[in-house]
């Protein structure tokens, strides 16, 4: 064997691992990340009082999944950032199927401190909420979409109280 052909079987080698590593990566890239979901169904969890089993639209047109959570804001008919199984979040939690408190759960919903971002005006106990026009499905909005759904939100619920509010007043005269 020549010295040239020991460098040649070398370089095989090398090309083979790297080519090897390029599947894995593309793998990996493939790999589904958090997306939004819609909560169609809430029910308690018998003997758990703050675990709700939720069955939630990962795809639009598909069979819904069934996730426990203990997020106190998790309410049927609205959107929310959900991750699969096989997903790590941001603050290292691994995603897996598995039993909580007596149930299978596909998945976990996303809090601020899953996603990475900032706790400063979303809460970081709770689950992030979306828009209603977010669609099933696709990934996770970004920090900045989700404040604005979130401030959204609370500009409509000040409008609703004042409403009342006024309403209250023009009946008592």
């Amino acid at each position: 064997m020549t010295p040239f052909q020991d460098e040649k079987e070398e370089k095989d080698g090398k090309k083979e691992k790297k080519d090897k590593k390029e599947k894995k990566e593309g793998k990996e890239k493939k790999k589904r990340g958090p997306t939004v979901c819609e909560v169609t169904e809430v029910s308690a969890v018998p003997k758990k009082d703050k675990l709700k089993l939720c069955k939630v639209a990962i795809i639009a047109g598909m069979d819904p999944v069934e996730i426990v959570t203990s997020a106190p804001n998790v309410t049927a008919g609205h959107k929310f950032i959900a991750a699969p199984p096989g997903y790590t979040t941001a603050n290292g939690v691994e995603v897996k199927a598995a039993r909580v408190g007596g149930l299978e759960s596909a998945g976990m919903f996303c809090g601020p401190k899953e996603m990475g971002w900032d706790t400063d005006i979303l809460d970081g106990d709770l689950a992030i909420m979306l828009a209603d026009s977010s669609e099933v499905g696709s990934p996770a909005p970004s920090y900045e979409e989700a404040v604005a759904a979130f401030q959204q939100r609370e500009e409509a619920k000040q409008k609703k109280e004042e409403e009342a509010k006024t309403a209250a007043a023009t009946a008592k005269d």
